[in-house]
């Protein structure tokens, strides 16, 4: 199977699904060892607006969108999620999304904008990090942990669910912009191990 999966797109009630009907699904994806990012949405920016899975379950790194003056994306979802009444707190992580250079139909380019320009940030963001740390592969929890404690912390005056704005995280930017080579730094420092091999290099 996959080693990530990054999803952009919903499940809403126009097409059958209610809150948690990929939650099963999802939860194994997890198990697994996948490392799921899943859209916030682009519902708008009220509060409570992350309304369809996979972007509103608790197995999922929920990605919001950012622009390159780190402010948040008119058209992000915004959480806390309270269509399932958990009033969970996502997005979990936010990454740039708006006028992003992408491939596009017919072998072409160009800018396009929302949060499914973000997860590939999130998506290959773990991939890097798996490509370069091979114990931390399959890790989900220590991978999001990571990515979340050495993410770039923003607040915001935009009060949801009546959490403070100057929390970390809170439901508009999460624990913060995504930094992956604050990600990578901070593992070297964590995991002494990886120097092991080159120390037994010099030894023997």
């Amino acid at each position: 199977g996959p080693d990530v999966l990054g999803n952009s797109y919903s499940c809403n009630t126009a097409e059958g699904c209610s809150a948690h009907t990929l939650q099963a699904a999802l939860e194994n994806l997890r198990a697994a060892g996948i490392f799921v990012v899943g859209t916030a949405g682009n519902n708008g920016g009220a509060c409570g607006s992350i309304v369809d899975p996979p972007g509103l379950e608790d197995a999922v790194i929920t990605v919001g969108s950012v622009d390159s003056q780190r402010l948040m994306a008119g058209s992000s979802g915004r959480g806390p999620v309270t269509v399932d009444g958990s009033n969970r707190i996502k997005p979990d992580l936010i990454a740039p999304g708006v006028s992003i250079w992408s491939s596009h139909t017919g072998s072409t380019f160009m800018s396009m904008s929302g949060t499914s320009m973000a997860v590939p940030h999130l998506a290959g963001s773990a991939a890097l990090l798996w490509s370069a740390f091979p114990a931390l592969k399959g890790n989900v929890d220590q991978t999001e942990a990571l990515l979340k404690t050495t993410a770039k912390k923003i607040t915001t005056s935009q009060i949801c669910g009546g959490i403070s704005p100057e929390l970390i995280p809170n439901p508009v930017f999460g624990y913060g912009l995504i930094d992956v080579q604050a990600a990578y730094e901070a593992w070297i420092r964590a995991d002494h191990t990886l120097y092991l091999p080159f120390i037994l290099q010099l030894i023997f």
